[in-house]
């Protein structure tokens, strides 16, 4: 899971340093590791076997782990922006 989350954060990341747009892919990877984990949720038989095997702290980490594509994207963009902002004459 954090694996997963981290080389999709780490190619927006990446694409966004090179055109800035590209943080909406860090966007969409959030919504997909999102959805899915609200999805587990939702089903009980499936939620309570995944509790039963890896605990509680399972879900709490999905939910942390959805944001880190769009953390690390909107990091680079940041980055960029400011990179942009500094090697423009004035």
């Amino acid at each position: 899971m954090w694996v997963a989350a981290i080389i999709s954060g780490l190619a927006a990341s990446a694409l966004t340093l090179w055109k800035k747009w590209f943080l909406l892919l860090g966007v969409a990877f959030s919504a997909l590791y999102l959805i899915t984990t609200v999805e587990l949720t939702s089903d009980k038989n499936l939620a309570l076997a995944i509790i039963t095997e890896q605990g509680r702290l399972y879900f709490i980490q999905s939910y942390i782990t959805s944001l880190v594509p769009v953390f690390m994207a909107a990091t680079s963009f940041l980055y960029a922006r400011k990179k942009n902002r500094t090697a423009a004459p004035n």
